[in-house]
This record gives structure tokens, C-alpha cells and sequence, in this order.
């Protein structure tokens, strides 16, 4: 019967294994005992371990109620009543002990009642199965009386015949789950009894008390000193009492957990850091799933570090998806538009520019107004390479940040801002029908001045832009120096018009002379022709270097000459204005001729505005005449050469310019 018990009992542990080896997580469905509390009723068949164990068997009841302090572990208490029942026999290890217990009779059938009351563990393998297999160990008392007390038929008993001993009871157990309720339930335990009496045979007592000196040495073993005890095996009923409502205490109802099928023993089932009642209540989440909305954030992160919405891939509605906000652009995913510069995180990243940044290529234009209002590109500062920035095209020059030359006269917007000064936006800043380019690379004129010798003449017109027409009765319509007689030498500076002091120098028909046959004298006035500065400035013109280098050697021929340098102007602005810009450019004049070696000493300057005109100022010609720089003669001195010849005079150059010829 034992061995069948066993069988039956090794099955039910096999078919639990198997069972816990297709089912390793929750399936769904609860597959939990709801009661609290576990009755168990048990029968079976109880089995005596001492110096007579044999094969012999007898009856076995069991009570117990066990509380369930968390699934898979309970605690309880346990009853039982049974019979050990056995052969009691001589046998060659016991036999001078059993001789001298047992006079009387030899292989009887004989038994043990015995009541146990125990405090009992239990750990569950598999708490969350159909089958569950379990492991369980106690401790308590066992009370008996062995029926060779009850008949007189040992020599040596105690003084009280019903017996109590220390156990400790441990085995193996299998429930079969047939409903919410109930169970029904298959262990197999051994009791380990603290005491060797069990059978009315301590035979090591016996043996040391009673036959020390009778036991030969070849017989030392003719006792056990062992302690008794038995084997169990059960089955029977369990039943569940007292409901657990909520097992993992979520605030979800075991019933509730089960149609949603989520686990009513885990109250995160899915393990992603939020609770299956805030899932279920609150965020409307999937509470078996980590990630929702599958953007590649849990919903935790989502619901309470970024705050975004669990049930939405991308919560702003910008085009980036709530994870690559967060972890690959560092954008807000609640906002759009982190950098709020019009464009969204989307678009941003589509465009190639920063997100976080409003504008991307630091060239002051946000990426909105490249993008939406200007067409410029939004990572390149200067998007057509003209050397101006976007900002600076857009908003500043009104240039065109696409093309490098607004105007296209030729020069990159950048060059007429930084560098020469003319209007982007217009092919011809000065209006005299040569572009800007045609004037800065290939006649040399100035392309913010349409008169930039200031004779009267246009430069579209003029044969010599750059050299001041001498009106002088001869040849005054071609714009160039000149003079009658054949023998006198144009170039910069080689001419100079002399006069009486009176203001009227520089009149046509006014006498010429050349600087190496120029003789002078204290009170004469002496007009440098071809001297020219920027329009309302003091600055002088390159082309007007070569002339006042050229006059620079009078002070060379008369080493005692003492000049005062006059500066003259239009009638254009007020009297304070011209007068004060007169004086500036005599200034000018003398600070040139310092650094060309003449003393500072023998030069005094003074400024006369329009105060003291040659011509009328009524046209451009009496205007441009009128614009004058003199040297008035205060000291003259003795001539230093006298030969003309030792003064070097450069011979008269012809150059073909647009059809005509310009004299140098």
C-alpha cells in the first residue's frame, strides 16, 4: 500500500513539473487559491522508521489550517493521529538488548497510537498554477504509547507510560487545483522523533544501563542508538476561506485584474515602473505592455519624468517622435518648437539645422526668416559668398543674400559695401553712365563721383577723368590740361598758372608757365591745377599725388621759399561749412608735402571757402574752377638753379581711352 501511496504521490510531483515548465509567466487567467485560509483534511497511511522497520503500514489522519502571509508562503498550524505499526523481532544488532527487554515473546505484531500537534512553513514551488508542488518543515510535540507498555510485556519502562517527544516534521506536498476554492492535495512527510522509545525499545539505554558488563566486545553493537521516528504519505481536501480581494494590494480587484488579464499577484505586471491602477485609472495605458505607444519610451518615463502623453508616439505633433526628442535632439517633446523661432523640431531636423538654436548659423537672420522670408540658406552665414552676411543683405543693404552681385555691374556685393564704397543696388552709383566696375577696373575714375577730376566734365565725357581741364581759351571742351604753346609740357603738376594776388588766377587766358622756367616773387599767387579731394572731404585723390609731388620742387629751387597754402571751395552749403572745409584740405596739402621732405616751417595754411571765387557759381564749370588749391607767395628768395635744365620734366604721354586721346 506504501509503495503505491509513493508511486501515486512521485507522478503528481512529475506531471507539476511538466505542467510549471510550459506555463513561466502569468497566462492570464488567476490560477490562485483566493481564501486566505487553507483547511486541509488528509488520509493515508503512516510508516514506523526504528529497529524493527519493515513493511508494515498503519493509518494516518492529518488536520491543518495554514495562512497565506504572501503567494507562495504560509504559516499554520497542523494535527495528526495515526498508528505506528510493526513487527517487533530479535534481530543480530539488538539481540542482548532485545533479549533482555522482551522476555517473554519474539516476532509479534505490535503498535504505537500516537497524536502530533505541530507549527508548520510552507513555501510553494509553482503558487500561480493549476499544479503547484510544495515544500513544508515544522516543529512540535508527538504524543504515543507503545502496546508493549499497555501489556506488561517489557522489563524496562518509564514511570509514565504515555510518552511525549520533541519532532520535527518535513516533506514534500502537490495540490491540484479543481476550483477557486478547493484543492485536492497529495504529501509525503517524515517525523523525526527526539527520543528512542517510540517502540518501547530505547535499546542504547538498555544496554548502558542495565548490561555494561554483559555485552562482549565482539557485540558492542548489539544496541541502536538512533532516534525513532515515521513516514507519511496523505491525500485529501483543501479548502480556501476568507477571500483576498486584492492579492498584490494595487487597488485593482483580483476579478477586475483577471478580465484584463494582468497579473492580481504583481501590481506592475508589465514591469515598467507604473502601477497596473495608475495604468488602468489614470494614464489609460496598456498595462501589459512596457511601452504603449511604442515610441521607445516606457510609459513611465513618459507619464512621470518627460510628462508626455503614454498613448501618443509624438506628443507635441512636430515630427519627432517623443524618444528622439529626449534622447537623440535634447528638444522638449511638450513643445513643438524648442527654440520657438517658427520652425518645428521636425522641420528642423529635416532642414539640417539646430533645433535648440534659433539661429543655427549665428548670422543674425532666425532660421524662420531664412527659411520662410529671405530664401537664404540657414547654415551658411553668407549663403551667395559675396562676403556679406544674410543679415546683413536682408536687413541692413537690401542686397539679394542669393546672388553675389545685386546690381551685377561686375562687383560682389560684399567689395562695393567693404571696400569701395558704392551702392549695391545700383549698377552706376554716380549716375555718369559708366558702371561701377567699368570705373574701379578699366578707366580708373572714381564710380561715387561723376566728375572725378572736378573740371565740369563728366567722366562718361571726359577725355582725361583724371586730370582737371585747363580753361584757358584753348581746347577748353575736351575735359584736359592744356596749353597754347607748343613748347610747354602737360602732365601732373608741370603746369602752374600764375597771378597778381587779386583772386582772379586761374582765369582763362591766364599766363602758364613751366615749372623749370618758373621764376617767382614775393605777393603772387600760384594755382595748383589738378588738385582734387573726396566730394565734402579733406581727403586727397590718389590722382592728385603726382601733382603736389611735382610743386613739392619749388621748395627744392628756392631753399628760403615760404608759402601760404590757400584753400578754396564752391558756394555749395554755408559760409562756416566751406570755410572750415577749405582749411582742412590746405591742412591736408601741407601735411602731404611734410612727409614728401618740405618743412613744416615754411608752410601756413588758411581756408577761404567760396569768399574769394574765379568764376561764378552758377554752372558746374565756374563751380569746379572755383575748387582750388594756391600758393601764395610770402617769401620768394634767391633761385637755387639756374639752369633749367638741371630740373627733370617728364615728356608728355599719349593714351587712347574709348576712342579719344588722354594726355598724361
Amino acid at each position: 500500500m506504501l509503495r503505491t501511496l509513493f508511486a501515486i504521490f512521485t507522478f503528481f510531483i512529475l506531471v507539476t513539473a511538466a505542467a510549471a515548465q510550459d506555463v513561466l509567466e502569468y497566462p492570464g487567467r488567476p490560477r490562485y487559491p483566493e481564501g486566505l485560509l487553507a483547511v486541509q483534511l488528509g488520509i493515508g497511511a503512516a510508516k514506523y522508521a526504528g529497529e524493527f522497520s519493515d513493511e508494515t503500514t498503519g493509518r494516518m489522519l492529518s488536520v491543518r489550517a495554514m495562512y497565506s502571509v504572501s503567494p507562495g508562503i504560509s504559516v499554520g498550524l497542523n494535527a495528526e493521529n495515526g498508528d505506528g505499526v510493526y513487527h517487533r523481532r530479535e534481530r543480530r544488532t539488538t539481540s542482548t538488548a532485545y533479549a533482555y527487554q522482551f522476555p517473554r515473546d519474539n516476532n509479534v505484531l505490535r503498535s504505537t497510537p500516537f497524536t502530533a500537534f505541530h507549527i508548520m512553513a510552507a513555501v510553494d514551488f509553482f503558487p500561480r498554477m493549476y499544479f503547484n508542488g510544495y515544500f513544508f518543515v515544522g516543529a512540535g510535540v508527538t504524543l504515543y504509547k507503545p502496546q508493549d507498555y499497555s501489556d506488561n510485556a517489557v522489563r524496562y519502562r518509564p514511570k509514565n507510560d504515555n510518552l511525549a517527544s520533541f519532532t520535527v516534521p518535513g516533506g514534500l506536498g502537490a495540490d491540484l487545483f479543481l476550483g477557486r476554492n478547493f484543492s485536492v492535495n497529495v504529501e509525503f512527510a517524515y517525523h523525526m522523533l527526539l527520543a528512542d522509545n517510540f517502540d518501547a525499545f530505547p535499546s542504547a539505554e538498555i544496554r548502558d544501563t542495565f548490561l555494561p558488563g554483559a555485552i562482549k566486545p565482539e557485540s558492542i553493537e548489539s544496541a541502536d542508538d538512533g532516534a525513532d521516528g515515521y513516514f507519511s504519505l496523505t491525500a485529501g481536501l483543501k479548502i480556501f476561506l476568507f477571500e483576498n480581494p486584492d492579492l498584490d494590494g494595487d487597488m485593482l480587484g483580483n476579478r477586475e485584474e483577471e478580465a484584463l488579464k494582468i497579473s492580481p499577484y504583481d501590481s506592475d505586471t508589465d514591469g515598467d515602473g507604473l502601477g497596473d491602477y495608475e495604468e488602468v485609472r489614470v494614464q489609460h495605458t496598456n498595462p501589459l505592455v512596457r511601452d504603449t505607444d511604442e515610441d521607445g519610451l516606457n510609459d513611465y518615463v513618459e507619464a512621470i519624468k518627460y510628462h508626455t502623453d503614454p498613448l501618443k508616439k509624438d506628443t507635441d505633433g512636430d515630427g519627432l517622435g517623443d524618444a528622439e526628442e529626449v534622447q537623440r535632439y535634447s528638444t522638449n517633446p511638450l513643445v513643438p518648437d524648442s527654440d520657438s523661432d517658427g520652425l518645428r523640431d521636425g522641420r528642423e531636423v529635416l532642414l539640417g539645422t539646430n533645433p535648440n538654436a534659433v539661429d543655427s548659423d549665428r548670422d543674425a537672420l532666425t532660421d524662420f526668416e531664412e527659411v520662410e522670408q529671405v530664401g537664404s540658406h540657414p547654415l551658411k552665414p553668407d549663403t551667395d559668398g559675396d562676403e556679406l552676411t544674410d543679415f546683413e543683405e536682408a536687413r541692413e543693404y537690401g542686397t539679394d543674400p542669393l546672388r553675389a552681385d545685386t546690381d551685377r555691374d561686375g562687383l560682389p556685393d560684399g567689395e562695393e559695401v567693404r571696400r569701395t564704397r558704392t551702392n549695391p543696388l545700383a549698377a552706376d552709383t554716380d549716375g555718369d553712365m559708366l558702371t561701377d566696375f567699368a570705373e574701379l577696373k578699366t578707366v580708373g575714375t572714381d564710380p561715387l563721383r561723376k566728375d572725378t577730376d572736378s573740371d565740369g566734365f563728366s567722366d562718361n565725357v571726359d577725355t582725361c577723368p583724371l586730370l582737371a581741364e585747363t580753361y584757358n581759351g584753348y581746347h577748353d571742351e575736351d575735359g584736359c590740361p592744356d596749353t597754347p604753346r607748343g613748347d610747354v609740357a602737360v602732365g601732373p603738376g608741370g603746369v602752374a598758372a600764375r597771378g597778381g594776388g587779386d583772386g582772379t588766377t586761374g582765369a582763362p587766358g591766364a599766363s602758364m608757365q613751366r615749372m623749370d622756367t618758373l621764376l617767382i616773387h614775393e605777393g603772387e599767387i600760384l594755382t595748383l591745377f589738378g588738385v582734387n579731394f573726396e566730394v565734402d572731404k579733406d581727403v586727397i585723390r590718389p590722382e592728385s599725388y603726382p601733382i603736389l609731388e611735382e610743386n613739392a620742387k619749388l621748395f627744392s629751387l628756392y631753399p628760403t621759399l615760404v608759402v601760404e597754402i590757400r584753400g578754396h571751395t564752391d558756394s555749395d552749403a554755408s559760409e562756416a561749412y566751406n570755410r572750415g572745409l577749405s582749411e582742412r584740405r590746405a591742412e591736408s596739402v601741407k601735411n602731404f608735402l611734410v612727409e614728401r621732405g618740405v618743412a613744416p616751417e615754411r608752410m601756413l595754411t588758411k581756408g577761404f571757402g567760396f569768399s574769394a571765387p574765379v568764376a561764378p557759381n552758377t554752372d558746374i564749370i565756374g563751380k569746379a574752377r572755383n575748387r582750388r588749391i594756391e600758393f601764395f607767395i610770402v617769401k620768394s628768395g634767391e633761385r637755387a638753379i639756374r639752369n633749367f635744365d638741371d630740373v627733370p620734366v617728364e615728356k608728355t604721354k599719349q593714351v587712347k581711352i574709348k576712342g579719344r586721346v588722354r594726355r598724361r
